[in-house]
């Protein structure tokens, strides 16, 4: 973890960060090269599929300090929600062979939300027909423009769900950046009569490995958020001391100290509730319950940080110039994906039987 936060202090400055959201890739590929070669992405697989064989919650405490260091990459998606996906298929050389291109630091992503649809958990409308050809639209896709594969969820003509592999360079595939401020790279990729390269799963069992793939995603971005917590409270912290007004640093005032102390025992809170998360699924028991209802408090929480680290640091917190806007969009942009309050909700009282 030590490591991990002064590897990221030392190679990643704030401008960097800046131009990365800026370029091609949407993300600091030098870091991402770096998180190969210490094994970030596989970290957590099987070490049958070249993996480090560690737990959910090793991956939840680097993915924190990821978050803290202010670098968007792409672990969440592809080693948390796309290779979970992939373990809870059906074993098959496609399946096999994916997810040792994810230990190795291939990029897959998974294209969800299809047009119109409202999240990841929607009920899946795009057509594939009998002999394999993908016709429409996904969107909200992250890390599109750099994948090495999609894994994309259609529907059969018998009405089936259906995980398949696609090549992004395949011809008909089409890939548009969303022009967005959340600090992710999103793209809409649109299939005109693709052929996909590999079905990895279908008809019930596909839906019940998407719902294990998202909950891992969803406890990982989780993870991800109290470490760019965790950045604005000392932004927050440093600023509140050196900021004077009336003779002494407004952090002396109670107006200015009780939102920052809220900062840190609710940050404290959703990491403690990420880490119980990812010990029960590493244990193999169900968690349901406890990753639903921890993303909706985090989002609570969250968008509540964002703004008090807004009213603490006053007019030159909504400057573009000042980094605080680095990490209250990312905070902003969690809340809103991999499970939005009121559908985290939801889910939690139906894993609860309510």
């Amino acid at each position: 973890q030590e490591s991990t936060r002064r590897m990221l202090e030392d190679r990643l400055s704030t401008q960097q960060i800046r131009e990365a959201e800026e370029s091609a890739d949407g993300f600091p590929r030098s870091i991402w090269e770096e998180g190969i070669q210490l094994g970030w992405p596989g970290m957590s697989l099987p070490e049958a599929f070249g993996g480090g064989g560690c737990s959910l919650l090793d991956t939840c405490v680097l993915v924190e300090e990821v978050g803290r260091g202010g670098a968007t990459l792409p672990l969440v998606v592809s080693s948390g929600v796309a290779a979970t996906l992939l373990e809870h298929s059906p074993q098959s050389e496609p399946r096999d062979r994916v997810l040792s291109e994810i230990a190795a630091g291939k990029i897959v992503c998974p294209a969800l939300i299809d047009e119109h649809g409202r999240n990841e958990w929607d009920e899946v409308r795009l057509p594939i027909s009998a002999d394999g050809q993908l016709s429409g639209k996904k969107i909200l896709v992250p890390f599109a423009s750099v994948a090495d594969e999609l894994l994309v969820t259609a529907v059969t003509p018998d009405g089936d769900t259906t995980i398949v592999v696609v090549d992004p360079n395949t011809e008909g595939v089409s890939i548009t950046r969303h022009h967005t401020k959340v600090g992710l790279p999103l793209f809409a990729v649109e299939f005109n009569d693709v052929l996909v390269a590999a079905e990895i799963h279908r008809g019930e069992g596909a839906r019940t490995a998407l719902d294990a793939g998202l909950q891992t995603g969803s406890l990982l971005a989780t993870a991800e958020a109290v470490g760019t917590s965790e950045a604005l409270i000392k932004m927050s912290a440093e600023y509140v001391t050196v900021r004077q007004a009336f003779g002494q640093p407004i952090g002396a005032f109670q107006a200015v100290a009780h939102p920052c102390a809220d900062m840190r025992i609710n940050t404290d809170t959703v990491r403690l509730l990420v880490h119980e998360a990812a010990w029960l699924i590493g244990t193999g028991q169900d968690a349901s319950e406890e990753v639903a209802s921890t993303k909706a408090l985090a989002n609570e929480f969250f968008e509540r940080l964002a703004n008090d680290a807004f009213r603490v640091h006053g007019a030159i917190g909504y400057s573009n110039e000042y980094d605080l806007q680095l990490y209250t969009r990312r905070l902003q942009g969690f809340c809103r994906t991999l499970g939005e309050t009121q559908e985290s909700l939801e889910r939690a009282a139906v894993a609860l039987g309510i």
